[in-house]
């Protein structure tokens, strides 16, 4: 295969098959660590505890139990909410990581060619000056 015939077909694979696949790849990591963190199903069931929160009242009223039931019931529902919000917190970061890695290495990837060029064309310039 001639030289002349290498180079266009390099360029049409960077910069249009390898683009789509390297977009690919990061899409996938996204969706990985964004299911990962039950991103979606925390954020729908966020005050699920509260909406749940039913007990099972006998008859008569009893001030130890109910104040015992509602005080645990509470705390719980405290400790639910707080987990799943740092949970949330810490997956949306972590997803927004991801991608802003993900956006540096695509167009890091898109000006590789030109880097690279001006890298060899240095080291050149550097050898024999």
């Amino acid at each position: 295969m001639h030289i002349a015939l290498l180079i266009p077909e390099y360029f049409i694979w960077h910069y249009k098959i390898s683009l789509r696949l390297c977009l690919n790849i990061v899409t996938n990591f996204v969706w990985f660590t964004y299911h990962f963190f039950s991103i979606p199903v925390l954020a729908k069931t966020f005050f699920a505890p509260w909406v749940r929160a039913r007990g099972e009242y006998r008859s008569g009223f009893y001030w130890g139990k109910v104040s015992r039931k509602t005080f645990f019931e509470a705390g719980a529902w405290v400790g639910g909410i707080i987990a799943r919000f740092f949970v949330l917190l810490f997956g949306t970061a972590i997803c927004l990581c991801v991608a802003a890695i993900g956006l540096g290495l695509f167009v890091l990837w898109f000006f590789l060619p030109v880097i690279s060029l001006g890298l060899i064309i240095q080291g050149l310039r550097l050898i024999f000056l």
